[in-house]
Order: structure tokens, then C-alpha cells, then sequence
């Protein structure tokens, strides 16, 4: 195989898989088929019915010779022995199957008709006259026109070389365009505004064209269902949301429109106790409903009706009486009503205080009243009178008395014996304060203990005597003050204070002065302090006794006396002025705003790179004779081939490079026959699974497509039915054509690489 005819097969093979994916892209992307009914109106081109009429004239009469009406095809007579068979088709948007009735409707704004005959056609109506043969496309169609397709043909012949006779015919059939919607009554576009809770009906209406169906789709269904042009849905259905939408005969699909039915009363639950029964435990009653939501309503005995949301608790406390309930939807669906009675047995006790022996009375429910003693009782409220007491306790209906007695209530008091009075047991009622004692001992009289207080200074001593029992007490042993017994303190004057002498008691610390001396004053010692650059000069006066001092003849600073240098800018810093006191030695540096120059680097090859060993390169500042280096990257060799020989086949190239020189040589060997060998290996390996490859892809292929053609039948979809049993069998051919063309394709391959 030469070169150039590798080269032709691997393009032909190339175009062959692009067409081929290209024939497979159109399957899968061929339009779907779900379950949902779609709108009727498609392109087409069907068979047009029309009617016809044929004449025969001589020069002296005309006879009509024959008619037809509502006819796919008509013979008509076009010269002395020539017959020709007419027939039209029309192509436009319409919901026709089989073929198109004379006086049918199409939508869209353009229509085709054709015939395979050189007859003159043309199509008349509103806004449109055209002319012309076999084909006619008519645009800008108005809604609510009628057109008219008419074709007209026919010839002659000489009767015995004089009498002329002739043939002629006419064809017309119509189609009126029809562009608006048709609508649905009893319905709503809004799926929640209308609810229905007993049978309703819902129809369909068209103005032009009129109405070809209405379509239902019932709740938890996928599908809508044609129902002619109405429908009844009716109590015991389906709850939930039903939606609808017409097609009219032109093909124009309504918007979808929707009715909510509920015809089933919402549940109502108890739970606590039942419905019908009596109870005085807390209860919960609930309302749900099978679509939307339900509203629980309640009363007391013969009270007004209260709605209460979804569900209500009556607590154990709750007033006695028949509670009543039922449940409504949305829809206006309601349960039966059902009571619960209640009402609990009248009890109600005392409890006794823990600190004497009043009482209060309590009982469970709110609306219960009670009286003590006739008179009307809040309930808790403490009873602290003596003497018999009666509690009536009402519900209203029915009552009971609770009688109780209240005594005294004495607490004991032990009153000891004293040194003067005898002792007692007292007992007195907290309640009422009644009291009484009884004697229990005699008195205990005194105990005394002495205490002996030693004489000070300034008082006398003294012996007391106090009864342990109660505290009484006397003094005897009374003795005199012993007077102070002063010591003196000579203390010398200071600079500020004068001198004295201090006389202190030895034995109780108390002291006075004598003898005052006058101070005597600061002995100040003068220092002079010089002034410097930043601190002010002065004279210094302190005390060499007691360190006192002040300052006097102060003076300013001297201030710096500064000589100026300026620094240029470098590579690296700042340009900046330099402040230098010539006094202090003091020092500051300011900024003169010009910045760093940054470097100024000049290159230069210090080690050339060669093929294999890197180079070296040199960078140095022309300002500041800053340097670095940095490594240049061996170039590597630059080979060439040099020599190429054969031998057997088997080649052998020499490469040398162009720089320093360096060579090898290498060994291809025979190249065609390895790539050869290796593509038809695996070649071989792929061959006996072609078939299970075909079938496993075919199979998928045949279930996707399967699917598809059940529901394009459960939709009544004959078209895509059909296109889908097309493009099946193109794809099988597709799918042949590949798995057979792709391995010669990288045989092809194989041989253009090497």
C-alpha cells in the first residue's frame, strides 16, 4: 500500500465515522414522547380533497360532460385521446390525519399546495393572489380567511379538418386559517381558585374552527385523557387537582386550566375520652383532612360556635357542661357533629396550718363556689375563728357541706425561777390569745463572785461583788488614787522648731512641756548651676542641717548651635540633612525626600555555557560597585542527522550536533512491519468480540427506542411512532457500520504514522 492511497483511505474513513456520528446524534436527539397529551397542531403534507368539473364544447354547443365532490384524485380529459390524473397536497401547521377536507382549517401564517401536474393553480383570499404551476406558496395568511385553490386545464382537436372541439376542466378546493386558542369554561387557569366538593362540569369552546377535544388529566395520574368537547366529574371521584385543555380543529392548544374537587368530610379525632361519653380528665380533640386543610369548631352547652384551628384541649378544670364538635375543609365538606359531657364528682377538702390549728378549704374546679357559715367563701382563704364552722360547696347543679371545729391553740412557755421570783409554766392560745399558768419553783436567791480593781493614778481601787444568776453586784475595799510619777526628756531645738523639756508618767503614760528655747534657723549653703543647650542655669540655696532648699537667678538654655551637612542619595538609602551640635554633641537626621537611586548594573560574561557545563554571568553596580553573579543554563546539544543509511531494511540514522560536535547513532530497525505486526495484533484480539459488541449495543439501542414507540402509541402519536421505527433502523445500520469501519480505520492510521 503506497503512501498516497494510505493517505486517501484514512480521510474516507474519517468522513465515513463523522456522517456516521453524525446519523447517531440526530437519533438521540430526535424529539421525545412523554405521557402528557401535547398540543395537536404540527407541520404536515397530506392529501388535499377537492372538487372538479369537466366540460366538452364543439363549435355550436357545450355539454358537460362530468363533476366530482370531495375526491383525493380525478381523470380528467385534456385532448382528443389524452387523460390525466390530478391530485393536490397541502403542507401547513393543521390537526389532520390521513388527508385534508375542502374546507379545512389550518393555523400559522403560511400554506404550500402542489400537484405533480403543469396546470394553472392559483390561491385567492384575503391579502393573497398568487399564480403559478405545480407549486404555491401562499404567506402573510390572515386569522379568520378563506382561500381558494383552483386549478384549471384542457385542449382541443380538429373535427374532420374544420370543426374545431375542445376539453377543459376546473379543480377548486378552500382551507381557512384559524390562530386563536380556544378556551375552557368551568375551569380556572389559577390551579387554587376554583373548589368543588360535588359534581361539576367543565366543556370546551371554540369560535372558528371549533373544537376537535378537551383533555383531562385526573389527580395522581401522568396522563391526559381526550373527553370529547365536555366533561362531568363527579361525587365519588378522585380527589384533588383536575386539569384540562382543549384543541381545537385547527390544531391551536388552550392554556391549561384547573379545578380543585374534594367531596370526602375531613376526620375528626379524640383522644382522652370518646365522643357520646362523660369524662373530668383533660381531652384533646383534632380535626385532618385527606386534600388541604380542616378547621375544628366548638361550643359550650348552647353557646355560639368557636373556631379553634386544627385541634382543642379542654383541661380536667374546665366549666361542667356538653361540649360540642365538628370539623369543616376548605372545600365546605363537614363532619357530623359529636359532645362530650363534663362534669366531675363535688369534692373538696381542709388543710390544716402546720403552725396551729387553722384551717383553709380548697376544691379542684374554677367554676365551683362555696359559702362558710352562710356567707360566700374564697376559695384558700384561712378560717381562724374557734368554734364549729359548715362549708357548702356548689357546681351549680349539685352541692355538699363539709362541717369543721377549730379549738385553741396553746403553746407552752417555761418561765425560769430568778434570785427574787419563783418559776412558771405558761400556755397561750396564738389564735385568740387566751392564757393561763400553773407554778412550778421557788425563787433561787443571789450568788455573788468578788472582783478585785487595783488603784491608778488618777482613781482609787475597789472590791465588786456580782450575782452570777442575775447580775446584781455592790462595792466594798474602796482605797485612794496613787498620783503620777513623771520622768524628764530634754529636746534640742531645730532650724524650724524651738527646743523644750518633756516630763512623761512612768506608769501610765500621760506627759506635758517646760522650758521652751528659741529655733534655730537654716544654715543654706549657695551652688551655681551653669546653663546648658536644652536645660536652663540657676543658683542653688540648701540647709547643710536639714536639707531645705531653693533655686534663684535661673536663665534660659543656650539652645543647640547646630552645623548642617547634607548626605546624598545612594543606590540603597535615602538622600537626608544631618544636624550637629557643635556644644552638646547632639545629633539628627532628616529626610530630604529624595529616594534611593537604586542600582545601576552593568553585565558581563565571566564562563561561557557550553552544550553540557552552564556558564557564568556577572552583574556590577557603575555607582556603588555592588556585584553579584548568577548561573547561565548549558545551552544542550543541537543534533542534526548527519547520515542516514539502509541495509535490509533496517535503517540507521547518525545525529551530530551543530555546535560542539558530539554525535551518536541509532538502530530503527523496520518500522512498517513492527506497527503493521502490532496493529494487526490487536486487530485479532478485537475481532471475536465484534459481535457481542454489535449485540449488546444493539440491544440497548432496541430497548431505548422500544420505550420510546410504547409511549408515542399510548399518546395516539402515529407520526413519531413512525419516525422513531426510522431512526431505529438507521441506527442499527449506524452501529454496524462503525464497529466494522473503526479497526480498518487504525489500520489506516498505523500505516500513514509510519
Amino acid at each position: 500500500m503506497t503512501r498516497t492511497s494510505i493517505k486517501k483511505f484514512v480521510i474516507v474513513a474519517i468522513a465515513f465515522i463523522a456522517i456516521a456520528s453524525a446519523l447517531v446524534i440526530a437519533g438521540i436527539f430526535a424529539k421525545p414522547v412523554n405521557g402528557v397529551a401535547e398540543a395537536a397542531a404540527t407541520q404536515k403534507t397530506l392529501p388535499a380533497r377537492f372538487s372538479y368539473t369537466t366540460s366538452y364544447s364543439s363549435n355550436t354547443s357545450t355539454y358537460q360532460t362530468g363533476a366530482g365532490e370531495n375526491v383525493l384524485t380525478a381523470r380528467c380529459r385534456v385532448g382528443q385521446y389524452y387523460y390525466t390524473d390530478i391530485s393536490f397536497t397541502i403542507t401547513a401547521s393543521m390537526n389532520y390525519d390521513g388527508d385534508f377536507p375542502s374546507g379545512g382549517y389550518i393555523c400559522g401564517s403560511s400554506a404550500t399546495v402542489s400537484m405533480p401536474n403543469d396546470f394553472n393553480m392559483t390561491i385567492k383570499g384575503a391579502n393573497v393572489d398568487i399564480r403559478g404551476k405545480k407549486s404555491l406558496t401562499a404567506n402573510n395568511l390572515q386569522d379568520g380567511a378563506t382561500y381558494t385553490v383552483t386549478v384549471t386545464g384542457g385542449g382541443g382537436w380538429l373535427v374532420s379538418g374544420r370543426q374545431y372541439d375542445s376539453v377543459g376542466f376546473t379543480c377548486t378546493f378552500t382551507f381557512t386559517v384559524d390562530n386563536n386558542k380556544p378556551s375552557v369554561s368551568g375551569a380556572s387557569k389559577n390551579s387554587s381558585e376554583i373548589k368543588k366538593n360535588s359534581s361539576f362540569a367543565v366543556s370546551a369552546n371554540d369560535s372558528s374552527s371549533g373544537v376537535e377535544s378537551l383533555y383531562m388529566k385526573a389527580p395522581n395520574s401522568n396522563n391526559y385523557v381526550a373527553v370529547n368537547t365536555s366533561t362531568t366529574v363527579n361525587r365519588g371521584s378522585a380527589n384533588g387537582l383536575y386539569s384540562f385543555y382543549a384543541v381545537d380543529k385547527a390544531g391551536n392548544s388552550s392554556d391549561t386550566y384547573y379545578v380543585n374537587f374534594d367531596d370526602t368530610p375531613p376526620v375528626m379525632e379524640c383522644t382522652g375520652t370518646n365522643f357520646g361519653l362523660s369524662t373530668n380528665t383533660t381531652f384533646t380533640v383534632s380535626a385532618s383532612d385527606n386534600y388541604g386543610t380542616a378547621t375544628l369548631y366548638y361550643k359550650f352547652n348552647e353557646g355560639e360556635w368557636k373556631a379553634s384551628g386544627k385541634s382543642f384541649t379542654l383541661k380536667s378544670t374546665a366549666e361542667d357542661g356538653a361540649y360540642s364538635f365538628y370539623a369543616q375543609d376548605d372545600f365546605g365538606n363537614k363532619t357530623d357533629t359529636r359532645t362530650v359531657q363534663v362534669g366531675a364528682e363535688l369534692y373538696g377538702e381542709f388543710v390544716k396550718s402546720d403552725k396551729n390549728n387553722t384551717v383553709y378549704f380548697t376544691w379542684e374546679r374554677a367554676n365551683w363556689t362555696a359559702t362558710l357559715d352562710g356567707k360566700p367563701y374564697t376559695k384558700g382563704a384561712w378560717i381562724t375563728k374557734e368554734g364549729e364552722h359548715t362549708i357548702k360547696l356548689s357546681s351549680g347543679t349539685k352541692y355538699a357541706v363539709y362541717p369543721y371545729t377549730i379549738d385553741h391553740y396553746y403553746v407552752e412557755k417555761i418561765v425560769d425561777a430568778t434570785c427574787t421570783k419563783s418559776g412558771y409554766f405558761k400556755y397561750d392560745c396564738i389564735q385568740c390569745g387566751d392564757t393561763y399558768s400553773i407554778a412550778a419553783a421557788e425563787e433561787t436567791g443571789h450568788y455573788y463572785v468578788a472582783s478585785t480593781i487595783a488603784p491608778t493614778c488618777t482613781d482609787g481601787g475597789y472590791t465588786t461583788y456580782t450575782c452570777t444568776r442575775c447580775g446584781d453586784s455592790y462595792k466594798d475595799n474602796i482605797t485612794h488614787p496613787l498620783g503620777h510619777n513623771y520622768v524628764p526628756n530634754v529636746v534640742s531645738p531645730k532650724c524650724t522648731e524651738g527646743g523644750y523639756t518633756l516630763y512623761s508618767c512612768s506608769r501610765c503614760g500621760s506627759e506635758y512641756r517646760s522650758g521652751s528655747t528659741e529655733a534655730s534657723g537654716h544654715n543654706y549653703v549657695t551652688k551655681s548651676v551653669a546653663a546648658t543647650c536644652t536645660e536652663g542655669g540657676y543658683t542653688l540655696h540648701e540647709c547643710s542641717r536639714c536639707g531645705d532648699n531653693y533655686k534663684d537667678n535661673i536663665t534660659q538654655p543656650l539652645g543647640h548651635n547646630f552645623v548642617i551637612s547634607n548626605t546624598p542619595a545612594t543606590c540603597t538609602e535615602s538622600g537626608k540633612t544631618v544636624y550637629h551640635c557643635q556644644v552638646c554633641e547632639y545629633e539628627r537626621t532628616e529626610s530630604d525626600g529624595i529616594l534611593p537611586t537604586g542600582h545601576n548594573y552593568t553585565s558581563s560574561i565571566v564562563k561561557e555555557a557550553t552544550c553540557t557545563q552552564e556558564g557564568i554571568r556577572k552583574y556590577v553596580c557603575e555607582t556603588c560597585d555592588h556585584s553579584y553573579e548568577v548561573e547561565i543554563a548549558a545551552v544542550g546539544h543541537i543534533y542534526e542527522i548527519t547520515d542516514v543509511q539502509t541495509n535490509d531494511d533496517n535503517t540507521v540514522r547518525t545525529y551530530t550536533c551543530s555546535v560542539c560536535g558530539d554525535s551518536y547513532t541509532q538502530e530503527l530497525g523496520n518500522q512498517y512491519e513492527e506497527v503493521t505486526n502490532y496493529v494487526e495484533y490487536l486487530f485479532q484480539q478485537y475481532r471475536p468480540y465484534m459481535i457481542w459488541v454489535f449485540l449488546a449495543t444493539a440491544g440497548v439501542w432496541s430497548i431505548a427506542i422500544g420505550v420510546a414507540i410504547i409511549v408515542a402509541h399510548k399518546n395516539e402519536d402515529k407520526e413519531k411512532a413512525k419516525k422513531m421505527l426510522i431512526n431505529y433502523v438507521i441506527g442499527i445500520v449506524i452501529i454496524f457500520i462503525i464497529l466494522i469501519a473503526a479497526p480498518l480505520l487504525v489500520r489506516g492510521i498505523a500505516a500513514l504514522v509510519t
